[in-house]
């Protein structure tokens, strides 16, 4: 059964998110820019540890991001459910995709197909 739930963000942009038996079926688009390319990278990682995804992230910007600004992110992707906490060893913290990001970026990629 698929039922669609209307959210209304910031007063102005209607997005809409499909729910189906418990598991969101969504798109990214409440998401920034670098939240975006925090969630790809932990989905595309082996390993997506800390240290890894500020790595990745600073190869793909050309110039260092802040492992502040990353932290924080990350800190607010939690809460969005899009990324969790699996485990902290060796002094970095250990990250994996949610199923609400599986299916955002499974959604994206068919998108981009077309």
């Amino acid at each position: 059964m698929l039922y669609r739930i209307l959210f209304i963000f910031n007063d102005i942009n209607l997005n809409t998110l499909f729910i189906t038996h418990g598991s969101i079926i969504g798109y990214m688009d409440d998401l920034n820019a670098i939240q975006r390319d925090i969630v790809y990278t932990v989905y595309k990682l082996t390993k997506p540890d800390s240290k890894n995804i500020e790595d990745e992230l600073n190869s793909y910007y050309n110039k260092d991001v802040y492992s502040t600004r990353i932290t924080q992110n990350i800190d607010i992707l939690i809460d969005l459910g899009y990324i969790n906490f699996v485990d902290k060893s060796y002094g970095v913290s250990v990250y994996e995709t949610t199923q609400k990001a599986n299916n955002a970026i499974q959604n994206h990629l068919k998108w981009a197909e077309k």
